[in-house]
């Protein structure tokens, strides 16, 4: 019968369990939050296993004139980093295009609702238009002095639409002719 004895003591085995009361990984499928998850799970255990070495006195630096090969060599470690930078600008990049379709599809709707506000304003003056126009028919144009409806106050027409301008007078019309006479008609030659 083999198993591991309580009563020995911590010096021999070694073992420091991770903290039970860590958050879990919301998204398992996400690599970088997994991995800095095992990260931090694995410093929290190493700073608890110095701590206790200190304490028992066990030295837990090498000697400053001791050299030694690394595991993982520098390159490795560096392309493990840059693939790490890489992951981490790519989910950026995926972020700041979620948010930017977002806001458009929000812009979108701010504009639909505009459209929408406007055509109902459009219909409401019509109809008030309208309105007027039926009850001045009614009072055969008796009342001069009828107030007309809320816009329609300087006329039906606006001072920028074709039927709202001013008549062209004999001093304009000469105007015009003597640029067509000038320039021509500005049609094809």
């Amino acid at each position: 019968d083999f198993g591991w004895t309580h009563k020995a003591k911590w010096i021999d085995h070694m073992v420091v369990a991770g903290a039970k009361d860590a958050p879990p990984v919301t998204d398992v499928n996400d690599d970088l939050a997994r991995e800095t998850h095992f990260y931090e799970q694995a410093l929290g255990s190493a700073n608890e296993a110095i701590r206790r070495l200190k304490e028992l006195g066990v030295p837990v630096k090498r000697p400053h004139d001791y050299y030694a090969e690394m595991v993982k060599s520098d390159e490795h470690m560096k392309r493990v980093r840059a693939e790490l930078i890489f992951e981490q600008t790519a989910q950026e990049t995926r972020e700041e295009r979620r948010k930017a379709r977002e806001q458009k599809r929000y812009g979108k709707q701010v504009q639909a609702e505009k459209l929408k506000e406007r055509t109902l304003k459009k219909k409401e003056s019509i109809k008030n238009l309208d309105k007027w126009r039926k009850q001045r028919k009614q009072n055969n144009y008796a009342e001069e002095g009828a107030k007309a409806p809320e816009g329609f106050e300087d006329g039906f027409r606006s001072k920028d639409s074709p039927k709202g301008r001013k008549r062209s007078t004999q001093e304009t019309r000469q105007k015009r002719e003597f640029k067509n006479e000038k320039f021509g008609f500005g049609g094809r030659k």
